[in-house]
Formats: C-alpha cells, sequence, structure tokens
C-alpha cells in the first residue's frame, strides 16, 4: 500500500514539473508575443515635401508611427492645374497609393483692410517655394515613391524616390 502511494505521489510529482516553465522560456514567450504585436501593428507615415518655383521637389523628412488613420478613405478626385500627384509603387512599379495635394505654391489668404476685422478678404497669392506634408496609412508594398505634376495637357514627372524606406 505505501508503494502505491509513492509511486502515485512521484508520477503527480513528474506530470507537475513537466507543466512547469522556466523563467527563460517565460521571458522568450512574451518577447515573441511582443515582437507579433508589433509587427502587426498599423502604422501612419508621414511626409514632408519642399518644392520650388523651378519644380524642384525634396523629401525633406519622413516619419512612421503606430496608428490607423481616422475616418474613410476618401475618393480620389481629378486633379487641377499645378496640383502634385504622389504615388507610392511596390517593387514592380505598381501603384499601391496615390494621393493629390493641391498646388503648394499658390496659397489664399484672408485678411482685414481695418482694425475692427468686421470685413475680410481673400487673395490668392503664388510662393517662390513652399513646405507641405502628406499622410498615408502604411502598405507593405510601399518602396518607391513618384511626383508628378498635373498640367492642362500632360502630367509631368518630377521626381522618382527608389527604395524609399532607406534613410535620407
Amino acid at each position: 500500500m505505501r508503494n502505491k502511494k509513492f509511486f502515485v505521489f512521484v508520477v503527480c510529482g513528474l506530470i507537475f514539473l513537466a507543466g512547469c516553465k522556466t523563467a527563460k522560456e517565460q521571458v522568450n514567450d512574451e518577447n515573441e508575443s511582443e515582437i507579433m504585436i508589433v509587427e502587426n501593428t498599423p502604422e501612419i507615415l508621414m511626409v514632408n515635401f519642399s518644392m520650388d518655383s523651378r519644380d524642384s521637389v525634396k523629401v525633406v523628412n519622413y516619419l512612421r508611427n503606430p496608428g490607423r488613420l481616422r475616418g474613410a478613405m476618401e475618393e480620389i478626385g481629378e486633379p487641377g492645374d499645378g496640383d502634385l500627384i504622389i504615388s507610392f509603387l511596390s517593387e514592380t512599379n505598381m501603384v499601391c497609393s496615390k494621393t493629390i495635394v493641391p498646388n503648394p505654391l499658390i496659397k489664399r489668404v484672408e485678411y482685414s483692410e481695418t482694425d475692427d476685422f468686421s470685413t475680410l478678404k481673400a487673395k490668392t497669392i503664388s510662393l517662390d517655394s513652399a513646405e507641405f506634408f502628406i499622410r498615408v496609412q502604411v502598405d507593405d508594398c510601399f518602396k518607391h515613391l513618384k511626383i508628378e505634376k498635373f498640367t492642362a495637357d500632360k502630367i509631368l514627372e518630377l521626381k522618382i524616390i527608389r527604395d524609399f524606406h532607406k534613410p535620407l
């Protein structure tokens, strides 16, 4: 009888020990789950540009932050004269995402000619240079960035940045 109790006790102890994980295994499991969460987190890409009147466009910098853009994705309308078309391309130059930016060198300003601010006037001014930015939801297919300018009769390619994700 005593042997049976001892045998049952040893078997239960072995089953209990087999189910326990070492502290190192627990840390590894936690790190793997954190990595999976980080890899699956959606990101927003914000790209800052500068442009001058000679149609020279530069990427000033870009930031990737975790998050999701709010609101529904808007339909892209037709570009107007002087508007920029910014496209994110895949490795095979297929368009992954496209954004239209109103002409950054044309600004509409409102001002008051008197001190009482009761009457506002609006004026459109042309700038020699301007800075602007876009925000897009990051997609795995983003490899290249293409910037084009829409004119009344054609679309001018201003710049293509290959391997967009490399440091500037």
